[in-house]
């Protein structure tokens, strides 16, 4: 579930039980040759990239409901807060109840039913060890942290 704003289209361009597709992707990077150790002897080694994506696939509805959008917000609000902040975290109720009703307005709720999904995490793992460790290295030097943890966290390296 998930809300847009009102003004965005896509709720009146598509009715709702749409085929849909939704792309979530994380930190990406270029990865140079030049970070692979075994290039400096083979030369063999070509540019890429690593990244991480899940595609999800489904049918997607609308829903204009002051109930549905409530429970959007409130769900993804609750989800990050706690996330963020734990207990401390902003609730809702920390704001008027009337201005929360008027900034409901102005969205539109969302649904997709997930049908199907593939996710895909190319983080250098079919890479000699040493090459494996310098782009993860550099990872870390460009300030690439997620991709750096998330190389850090494969059990086969």
């Amino acid at each position: 579930i998930g809300h847009i704003a009102k003004s965005n289209l896509l709720h009146s361009i598509f009715p709702n039980g749409v085929n849909a597709l939704a792309i979530f992707t994380t930190e990406n990077s270029y990865i140079s040759p030049n970070w692979y150790v075994t290039n400096e002897q083979s030369k063999t080694h070509v540019p890429t990239w690593n990244y991480q994506t899940i595609h999800l696939k489904g049918k997607l509805s609308f829903d204009y409901s002051k109930k549905s959008k409530f429970r959007a917000v409130g769900v993804l609000t609750k989800l990050y807060e706690n996330m963020y902040f734990g207990e401390k975290g902003w609730k809702m109720s920390d704001a008027p109840k009337s201005y929360i009703e008027q900034r409901l307005e102005d969205i539109v709720a969302f649904k997709l039913e997930v049908k199907s999904f593939m996710g895909k995490s190319k983080l250098s793992q079919n890479r000699e060890i040493q090459d494996f460790i310098s782009v993860k290295e550099n990872m870390k030097k460009q300030n690439k942290n997620f991709l750096f943890e998330s190389m850090n966290n494969l059990k086969n390296k």
